[in-house]
């Protein structure tokens, strides 16, 4: 799951509420990667969802 631009590599900071965090670190140590790239993912999954349900709208 890339971004839109390939060349963009901007660390932005991804803020996770304290009583979230950990429960991302569980699910992320058990698909056997980083709590950031697990973050990342669902905010695009979540990005892809908010378009869809954009387009569906108009």
């Amino acid at each position: 799951m890339g971004t839109k631009y390939p060349g963009n590599q901007t660390n932005y900071s991804i803020r996770v509420k304290p009583e979230a965090r950990a429960k991302l670190a569980t699910v992320a140590k058990r698909k056997g990667i980083k709590p950031r790239t697990l973050a990342r993912q669902i905010i695009e999954a979540w990005a892809a969802q908010e378009q869809i349900e954009s387009e569906n709208a108009a």
